[in-house]
């Protein structure tokens, strides 16, 4: 399955890892940080929320959000709960036949 996981943090790659670990998915993260990107991309890490955890080569990062979710089937939200609401915006003109999953956690004030 094409997979996309919005959020970057250590429950959003967590979550990337554990579909990563079926062959047959392919995996793109997204967020929305430029600088967050590139590190992640160049280090294959994301040492300020997971120390020492490798994120493999063909797992996709981009700031791209067309790109992560156009053609994915399953798009997985974890980013922190204040952001749900932002980024759902965003989702809405994508196609509506996508499994969405909330994997958010925390609260909104």
């Amino acid at each position: 399955m094409k997979v996309a996981i919005l959020g970057t943090g250590a429950y959003g790659i967590a979550l990337s890892l554990m579909f990563h670990k079926h062959k047959e998915n392919t995996i793109k993260m997204w967020t929305k940080f430029e600088e967050e990107k590139d590190l992640i991309v160049k280090t294959r890490r994301n040492e300020k929320v997971l120390k020492g955890v490798h994120i493999p080569d063909d797992i996709e990062i981009s700031t791209d959000i067309d790109y992560v979710v156009g053609d994915a089937e399953i798009v997985v939200i974890a980013v922190p709960a204040a952001f749900v609401d932002d980024v759902s915006k965003l989702l809405k003109k994508y196609n509506k036949k996508k499994y969405y999953v909330l994997a958010s956690k925390g609260i909104e004030r």
